[in-house]
């Protein structure tokens, strides 16, 4: 007899204080911060924190879940995923200014990041990250020129990224990081035929994709009627949070809401009581990202914590009010947590899926 959705509230809890120190990897997160190092260094002298930002962001997303201590995803998956994010970054802020054209965009690309769970981690990443970029970039509409500046930008810190995990992996070994082994590319034509035995409405992974579809589109048109400024705070949450099956879901949520309160409430002190200067805060963040991407694969409560910290410093370091933001931040991701959880746990999966 399957457990009802009350009964695993107490596991999950408890699964957000596990830490697999197996999957701890040191050498991920200096691979990784490097890529958001030279950004954040570029922007801080030529004066232009903001693109600084935005490339770092690129770099950031596309290197996250990218690899583990074992293997990594190979440089062509890294460079579609590249483009990908670029494209959506471009369509959001083209689209964030209009509400019939976000909503329906928001949800269509949706639909198809929730397909993409079926092809495997490579793709299913990549249909995340876009969707998150899409997310992110809607909610801050711009101009067609300032849409190709902020999209070109992504793409020039994801390509950085990529260069550097290509070139990285042979010099580093040199000092004892760990080799890894590349993930095979995807077979098109095989993942085409298993992407259409999957367009089925008993299918578990379609369910899913109609499920985040529908949640990315309640939540997206709630918050551009109801909220002047950070409307993507909260689908961004339901996007991160909603899982192929209701146990990951629910682990990810509790993880990402204790991670963001914890990570929150730290920052935001240091940046009340300290004061610190702008360089001070462009340092601040690299900690905050080398430990993402070290603590991705072993504890997402523990990235959540330092994802959270990344963004506070980030936004203090270009000038954005970092309380009013986190406060609206916080009730968010609470909010946006809950309504996936409430959604699957109204409309579950028939089974489990396939990890």
């Amino acid at each position: 007899m399957k457990r009802s959705a009350s009964s695993k509230l107490p596991q999950a809890a408890l699964e957000t204080t596990k830490v697999d120190w197996s999957q701890w990897d040191p050498w991920a997160g200096l691979q990784g911060l490097i890529g958001i190092a030279i950004p954040l260094a570029l922007g801080f002298f030529l004066a232009n924190p903001s693109a600084g930002a935005i490339a770092a962001g690129g770099a950031l997303y596309i290197g996250l879940g990218s690899f583990d201590k074992r293997t990594r995803t190979s440089t062509a998956s890294m460079l579609i995923g590249s483009f990908i994010m670029s494209l959506a970054a471009l369509a959001g802020s083209l689209a964030g200014g209009q509400l019939w054209m976000i909503v329906p965009l928001a949800g269509l690309w949706a639909f198809g990041a929730g397909l993409l769970a079926v092809l495997g981690p490579p793709l299913s990443f990549i249909g995340l990250k876009s969707l998150v970029t899409l997310l992110i970039a809607g909610g801050y509409p711009s101009s067609t020129e300032d849409a190709f500046v902020r999209s070109g930008l992504i793409l020039a810190g994801a390509l950085l990224q990529t260069f550097l995990f290509f070139a990285e992996d042979a010099y580093l070994a040199r000092f004892g990081a760990p080799r890894r082994l590349i993930t095979p590319q995807p077979l098109w034509k095989k993942s085409w035929i298993s992407l259409r035995a999957h367009i089925n409405p008993r299918a578990d992974i379609f369910q899913h994709a109609i499920r985040l579809t529908l949640c990315i589109l309640i939540s997206e048109a709630v918050c551009r009627i109801l909220l002047s400024h950070n409307t993507y705070w909260l689908p961004l949450t339901v996007a991160i949070v909603m899982r192929p099956d209701f146990e990951q879901a629910l682990n990810r949520g509790f993880a990402r809401m204790a991670g963001t309160i914890i990570g929150a409430g730290l920052t935001t002190l240091i940046v009340m009581w300290l004061k610190p200067s702008g360089i001070t805060l462009a340092l601040l963040t690299l900690p905050c990202a080398w430990l993402c991407f070290s603590l991705f694969k072993a504890s997402y409560t523990l990235y959540s914590i330092c994802i959270t910290a990344y963004i506070v410093f980030m936004l203090s370091f270009i000038g954005l009010p970092e309380v009013s933001v986190l406060i609206n931040r916080l009730i968010a991701t609470f909010a946006g947590g809950s309504f996936a959880l409430l959604v699957y746990a109204l409309w579950p999966s028939h089974r489990k899926a396939a990890p």
